[in-house]
């Protein structure tokens, strides 16, 4: 069994803070990515596909971000490789389970979460109320490991879902709200520079919860 970890930075300064961090890590490899409205969820959308020389051979892929020590406790990777070295069957490792018992409050921490994912369900032709289904995990910040084949079936999701957000009137006029997002990182011009507004829209925000519905069914390894 073969897994890496791609742990994504933005620019020289998260570049070279986590190669310096991380890079003696053998499940590690550090990558700079564009800073766009999709944050992290560029991996899926675009890097992914353009570089898939970096992962094919690989059995499990995983994803973290530059600061992930300042969300979760360092993951026990040498566990988890050794875990799926006895058994593969596992498809998602959840690196950041913030609502074990249910999604919807996570949800409802964003005033137009809940409506622009029932309109997008609806158009996947998802079950009904799909959205507050209380068995689903909630996992965050795309900080997960995935089996090959099922983050391949996930980048075809993402990329049906992108095509229905970026064709919908309503969804876009919601996405690019203000999403009163107090904890981030980025300045005023920053946030300018990425969204054309001084504020954090909706978009990162959504496309971080995309693989919790994607993923809810499937086999889950949780430490």
């Amino acid at each position: 069994m073969k897994l890496i970890i791609f742990i994504l930075s933005y620019n020289e300064e998260t570049y070279n803070y986590a190669n310096e961090k991380y890079k003696n890590f053998w499940w590690a490899k550090i990558i700079k990515i564009d800073t766009t409205i999709y944050f992290e969820s560029i991996m899926f959308d675009k890097w992914l596909l353009d570089n898939y020389q970096e992962w094919i051979c690989y059995d499990y892929i995983g994803f973290l971000s530059w600061k992930f020590e300042s969300k979760i406790q360092f993951p026990n990777i040498d566990l988890i490789s050794t875990i799926l070295n006895n058994d593969n069957s596992y498809e998602l490792i959840p690196l950041f389970i913030a609502n074990p018992d249910g999604i919807f409050k996570n949800i409802t921490v964003h005033k137009y979460m809940y409506d622009i994912l029932q309109r997008l369900f609806i158009k996947l032709e998802f079950q009904n109320d799909y959205v507050i289904k209380t068995e689903i995990i909630g996992f965050y910040c795309n900080y997960w490991i995935a089996r090959k084949d099922v983050l391949i079936k996930y980048i075809s999701f993402f990329k049906r879902c992108c095509q229905i957000i970026n064709e919908d009137n309503i969804i876009q006029t919601y996405l690019w709200t203000n999403s009163f997002y107090k904890d981030g990182l980025l300045n005023e011009n920053q946030l300018i520079n990425i969204f054309n507004k001084p504020y954090y829209c909706y978009h990162p925000f959504l496309y971080e919860r995309l693989p919790i519905f994607f993923f809810h069914n499937k086999k889950m390894l949780i430490l």
